[in-house]
C-alpha cells in the first residue's frame, strides 16, 4: 500500500487494506448488502437530520471508539491542507464543502457530538445512498488521540486499529500480512 491511512488511500491496494484495518459505520457483507459495522442505529429525524449511535467497540490498544473519533476523522479529511481524495464524499454534510474550500469555518460543519457514543449529522440535501456512502473505506474512523499526537502512519504496527484485521507482518513494497483482530467488535 502507498499508505495505511484510510483518509489518504487512492489506490485499490491501500483502500482494500484500510478496509480490513479500520471500521466504518457500515460495511458491505458477502451478499452485497449494506450492514451495520460501528453503527448500532441510524435514526432519521427528517430528510436532512440523522442521529448515529455507535456500538461498543474498542481500538486495538483497548481505548473505546467514540463519536469524537468520527468527528475528528471527518473534519481532518475535510481540512483544506489535508488533501484527502475522500473530502468530496463528505460534501453532503452541511458546511463541509465550504470548510474544505477555505470559505467557511470548521465550526460550521454540521457534525454535532451528543455524547461518547452518539452524534448528529445535518445534510445539505436528502441522501438516499447515505449508508452506502458511509461504508466506503475512505470514511473509516481513525483514532483521534493517535493521529493528533503520534501519527506514525508509516509504521503499521504502532497504529491502533478498529477493523477485523491488524498488520502482523510488513515488508515495505513487498509484503503485508494481516491477522485476525480478536478485539474487533464482531470478531466471531
Amino acid at each position: 500500500p502507498t499508505t495505511f491511512d484510510p483518509r489518504m488511500g487512492r489506490d485499490l491496494i491501500s483502500l482494500n487494506i484500510s478496509h480490513q484495518l479500520f471500521s466504518s459505520l457500515f460495511r458491505v457483507d458477502r451478499q452485497g448488502n449494506i450492514v451495520n459495522d460501528l453503527c448500532s442505529e441510524l435514526l432519521k429525524d427528517d430528510e436532512h437530520n440523522y442521529t448515529i449511535r455507535l456500538k461498543e467497540a474498542f481500538w486495538s490498544d483497548g481505548k473505546p471508539v467514540t463519536s469524537y473519533d468520527f468527528r475528528y476523522s471527518w473534519l481532518s479529511t475535510l481540512a483544506p491542507n489535508h488533501l484527502s481524495p475522500h473530502a468530496s464524499d463528505l460534501f453532503i454534510i452541511q458546511g463541509a464543502k465550504e470548510f474544505h474550500e477555505g470559505k467557511g469555518p470548521e465550526s460550521a460543519v454540521q457534525i454535532r457530538i451528543i455524547n461518547e457514543t452518539e452524534f448528529q449529522l445535518r445534510l445539505e440535501a436528502p441522501c438516499p445512498y447515505l449508508k452506502s456512502l458511509l461504508a466506503t473505506p475512505g470514511l473509516a474512523c481513525v483514532p483521534a488521540y493517535f493521529d493528533e499526537h503520534i501519527a506514525s502512519w508509516k509504521k503499521p504496527f504502532s497504529i491502533p486499529i478498529s477493523g477485523p484485521y491488524y498488520v502482523s507482518e510488513y515488508i515495505p513494497k513487498s509484503k503485508v500480512t494481516l491477522s485476525k483482530n480478536v478485539n474487533y467488535h464482531n470478531a466471531k
